[in-house]
C-alpha cells in the first residue's frame, strides 16, 4: 500500500489510518458551507475553513475560502466503516470531523464532532461574530460541540 499525503502533509499516523479505511470502503461523505455575520444577513468573504479529521489526532484534511456570497467550495472527505468500533452500526456509519472557521476581522468558530454519512452532504451556516475595534482581547474564540448520536 502506498502512502498518500493529504495537503502535502507529511504521512501522520491519522492520515495513515484514514487512508487505510479509505481504500478499504471507498465512500465519501460532503460538507457544505456558508459563512455569514451573527444575523445571518450578511455574507462573510475570504473566511478561511479548515476540515480536520479526528481519529487520534487533529490532522488538518482541507482549507478553502469563502466567495463573495460567503459560499465555500465543498468538501469531499472519506467515510469508513470501523468493525472495531461496537457502537458503529454496518449500515449507518459515519466519520467524525472538525471544522475551524476563521477571519481576521471576526472570532474564530470551532465546530466539534460532526458526524459525516457516506453519499450524505451535510450543510452549515456558519455564523461569525466581528470583533469590535476597541477590543482590548486580541483573540476570542467561540466553540461548538456536536453531540455524538449513537444509532
Amino acid at each position: 500500500m502506498t502512502i498518500k499525503k493529504i495537503n502535502n502533509l507529511k504521512p501522520y499516523k491519522a492520515n495513515n489510518i484514514l487512508i487505510k479505511k479509505v481504500n478499504n470502503n471507498e465512500k465519501s461523505g460532503f460538507i457544505k458551507i456558508r459563512t455569514v455575520t451573527e444575523l445571518g444577513t450578511t455574507p462573510v468573504e475570504n473566511a478561511s475553513v479548515t476540515v480536520f479529521s479526528t481519529l487520534d489526532e487533529a490532522v488538518p484534511l482541507s482549507t478553502h475560502l469563502s466567495d463573495t456570497n460567503g459560499n465555500v467550495p465543498m468538501f469531499t472527505v472519506p467515510v469508513s466503516y470501523d468493525p472495531e468500533d461496537i457502537k458503529m452500526d454496518p449500515v449507518y456509519y459515519f466519520t467524525e470531523y472538525d471544522i475551524k472557521v476563521s477571519h481576521e476581522d471576526y472570532y474564530n468558530v470551532f465546530i466539534y464532532g460532526i458526524q459525516i454519512f457516506p453519499d450524505i452532504t451535510t450543510n452549515f451556516d456558519i455564523n461569525l461574530t466581528k470583533v469590535p475595534p476597541e477590543s482590548v482581547l486580541p483573540s476570542r474564540e467561540r466553540i461548538i460541540r456536536i453531540p455524538r448520536i449513537d444509532l
